[in-house]
């Protein structure tokens, strides 16, 4: 198994690099091939998709009282908004490389969905704290279990909704289809990332 993995990775690599090599871009960009703007437009559902999931079965889990459902559901709410980390890294990666690709308007978009997800990312990182400490508690401190999942149920609700706005920024950017409403009122200079 580990060998297959092995080779695995040494394909998807090796792909990356010679596709790396045929666009122009640098090895040094990529990561397992892809460039950081298309893993930032993979992971992103993961993340929204995959909390919205976990929530529902954390809800689920808590309504039928089953100790083994709420670990397994408090695992996917951690997973989940802990992937706000990678999807806000890859983000700021891709920056510098998809604003000159986006028109006026989806710069300035570019900008607000940077501002907003630099800003709220700590709503998540508090679900997947708030997860964690569920979990350690449903085995150490039974009484707090409940409470505490119930607000990381409450957090994740949250962070949703966050993830909803943040993401709305971002669907602007390069789709003039969905962009309803004036521009946002952008006073921060342009990122470094």
């Amino acid at each position: 198994m580990k060998t297959l993995s092995a080779i695995s990775l040494t394909v998807l690599l090796g792909a990356g690099r010679s596709r790396a090599q045929e666009e122009g871009a640098s090895h040094a960009d990529r990561i397992l091939g892809q460039a950081p703007e298309n893993l930032h437009v993979l992971l992103h559902p993961v993340l929204v998709v995959g909390l919205a999931v976990a929530l529902m079965a954390l809800a689920a889990a808590l309504i039928a009282r089953s100790k083994a459902a709420q670990v397994i559901a408090l695992g996917l709410v951690l997973a989940s908004s802990a992937l706000a980390w990678p999807v806000l890294e890859l983000g700021q990666n891709a920056y510098n490389r998809v604003r000159p690709q986006a028109d006026e308007a989806g710069q300035q978009w570019m900008k607000e969905h940077m501002r907003r997800a630099e800003t709220l990312v700590y709503i998540f990182y508090g679900t997947s704290l708030l997860a964690a400490a569920a979990l350690v508690a449903q085995r150490k401190f039974p009484k707090t279990a409940l409470p505490l999942s119930i607000a990381a149920l409450v957090a994740g609700a949250v962070s949703l909704g966050v993830g909803g706005w943040i993401s709305k920024a971002g669907g602007q950017i390069r789709h003039p289809e969905f962009r309803a409403g004036p521009l946002p009122a952008v006073e921060q200079p342009d990122h470094a990332h």
